[in-house]
């Protein structure tokens, strides 16, 4: 008895002194791989965010995964999310990154959605949409007093029924009235932009900041303008284009605006876990996600590529998405008819 508890006490010995013996289990994502599917094509503010977490966010991950990016198109993000829910495994291996508003649509009874997004687990976001309408110069607008005043209709691209900024554009008309025609659906972005160029389209509402990545120096020479957006507050970069809330002149016109598209504007760019992911590998992922926020060398790239890091967290996205579900039946009624056109 006494020879085995020698032995014993050698091998315990020699795990606490030897460096490349553990005692402990090896973290859950040593090894692995994490799969962030984006659910717009590639080139857009979504993909870039996407590509540039995925260099950055590993480091603070226990176990240091790799970290991958894939393209799941289609219905605006719909497929992406709908199959985060459904198919993908609740091992906390796959993260989705999609259009937010497809979470109001829920709210909206949206035609398509296979999820119950109080369900989802949220990680944050690296910045808000913060769209902007812009018009290419070829339009001949130039401001949004010549939008109002045109006599034909400006057509203005956009992505799938039930899209954030398809959802924007259709609220704008409702309230004022503004002679504009959705053409599309496109697949995302990089699309609309395409046929902005070749006449197919005036212009679109889309995210600031990816149009600043793709088309800064289109904006610079004069070739596309920015005449409306899409905040509550003006963007430090925009201070003198007016507020797309300015369009709104009645107390239904104004809440319109500011359930349909500001507070969407919080959820609009939301990196999302599927359902049932065990709580120890979400606060992983959460907390690795906030850590990337503050990452200089992820600010830097972020910066480079034009992108803003203006970050909500995982709580802040949750909350406001619960308190979408608290909007008054008469407008989400209202909503629900306009977002659905």
């Amino acid at each position: 008895m006494k020879r085995l508890l020698c032995v014993v006490a050698v091998i315990v010995g020699f795990a606490l002194f030897i460096p490349h013996i553990t005692l402990g289990a090896a973290p859950f994502y040593e090894g692995k791989t994490i799969r962030i599917s984006v659910g717009v094509t590639a080139g857009g503010g979504f993909d870039l965010y996407a590509r540039i977490l995925s260099r950055h966010m590993p480091k603070y991950i226990p176990g240091k995964p790799t970290i991958i990016v894939e393209n799941v198109t289609g219905a605006g993000g719909l497929i992406c999310a709908n199959q985060l829910y459904k198919l993908a495994e609740p091992d906390g291996l796959t993260i989705g990154h999609f259009n937010g508003g497809l979470l109001f649509g829920q709210v909206l009874e949206q035609p398509g959605i296979e999820f119950d997004a109080r369900k989802f687990g949220y990680l944050g976001a690296a910045g808000m949409e913060n769209s902007v309408l812009w018009l290419t110069k070829t339009s001949g607008i130039t401001n949004l007093d010549q939008l109002i005043a045109s006599k034909t209709p400006v057509k203005l691209g956009a992505t799938a029924v039930g899209s954030y900024a398809r959802s924007i554009i259709a609220i704008w008309k409702e309230v004022s009235g503004i002679p504009v025609q959705i053409v599309g659906p496109y697949k995302g972005g990089s699309e609309i932009r395409l046929a902005a160029e070749g006449g197919e389209v005036a212009g679109s509402v889309l995210s600031w900041d990816a149009m600043k990545s793709t088309w800064g120096k289109r904006f610079e020479t004069g070739e596309a303008r920015v005449i409306l957006q899409a905040v509550p507050k003006p963007l430090p970069d925009l201070s003198k284009v007016p507020l797309g809330i300015t369009l709104a002149k009645t107390e239904e016109g104004r809440q319109l605006v500011e359930i349909g598209i500001h507070l969407n504007n919080t959820f609009s760019r939301p990196f999302v876990l599927g359902p049932g992911v065990p709580k120890d590998r979400a606060d992983i992922l959460r907390a690795a996600f906030q850590k990337s926020m503050t990452d200089k060398a992820f600010i830097d790239e972020c910066a480079k590529a034009n992108l803003s890091v203006d970050p909500a967290t995982g709580e802040e996205i949750e909350s406001a998405m619960l308190n979408s579900f608290k909007t008054p039946r008469a407008i989400a009624q209202k909503l629900k008819e306009i977002m659905s056109r």
